[in-house]
Parts: structure tokens; sequence; C-alpha cells
């Protein structure tokens, strides 16, 4: 019952704006919207450790897969993937799976995007240093996803 009468005066409310309308001669019924930017994303799969192997050591490189990225947005401006990188024990790491590699050092490193990724599969190559060692460590990566700000 409730419903019907929200309906009900929504209808009545419609044909009066469009009564008021023709009699102040307006052409007709001037309808607007606002389409509010929305941004949802997530990254899947980060390890909370990683493992370290003399083969890892051997290669100079210890390669990560299993992330996964997911972002979807309705902005025209589009969106920032930040990269923060906290190690003492990785030189720096390299992300492929993106438009570009994305190479990522203690500074951070950013990639603009406009376009929604679904399930976008990230691959994580970690440098490792001269004199590392065989180990578990943490992971010394986060991935973050903002709107990007317009002037």
């Amino acid at each position: 019952m409730c419903h019907i009468r929200s309906i009900s005066v929504l209808v009545v409310a419609f044909i009066a704006t469009a009564a008021f309308a023709e009699s102040a001669n307006h052409p007709g019924l001037v309808v607007s919207a606002t389409v509010v930017p929305y941004l949802r994303w997530s990254v899947t799969g980060e390890p909370g450790t990683v493992e370290v192997t003399a083969e890892d050591l051997q290669r100079g490189v210890l390669e990560v897969r299993g992330i996964v990225a997911n972002v979807r947005t309705n902005d025209p401006a589009g969106y920032v993937i930040t990269f923060r990188f906290d190690s003492t024990v990785f030189k720096g790491a390299e992300i492929t799976g993106l438009r570009q590699a994305v190479a990522v050092g203690p500074g951070g490193a950013f990639v603009i995007g406009r376009e929604n990724l679904t399930r976008q599969p990230l691959r994580v190559h970690l440098r490792l240093p001269d004199g590392a060692a065989v180990g578990r460590y943490g992971w010394p990566l986060r991935i973050e996803v903002s709107r990007l700000q317009s002037r």
C-alpha cells in the first residue's frame, strides 16, 4: 500500500510539473542528471611472506605470481595505482601485467589508468641484492588504487 501511495505522489508531481512547464510557454520538460564518479578495486593473492631459494639467488630475482587486480570506475579522469616498497632485503621490484612494466624502488612508483581491469594477473619480480640469503621474508610491496583527482 505504501508503494502505491509513493507511485501516486510521483505521478501527480510529474503531471503538475509538465502542466507548469506547458503553461509557462516552455517547449517541454527539462530533466537533468548527475552521475557520481565511483571507484571499486581489489588486489588479491598478495602473499604475507615469500621464500627465497638458492635458485632465486642464482638468478638474482624472485618471481611471484598469483596476484590479481580488479579496478572498476566510471570516472573519465581515471585512477592511479600506487606501489609502495618497504624492504631491507630486496633492492626493488618490477611489476608486469599492466599496460607497461613498472619499476618500483624505495621511493615507490605509480601508474595512471583509465580502463577497467577484470581479473588482471600481475607478476612481481623482486630483485635480490648481492649477499642475499636463502630464507623467508615479509612481503615488501603494498598496492593501492585511488581516484585520479582532476582540477
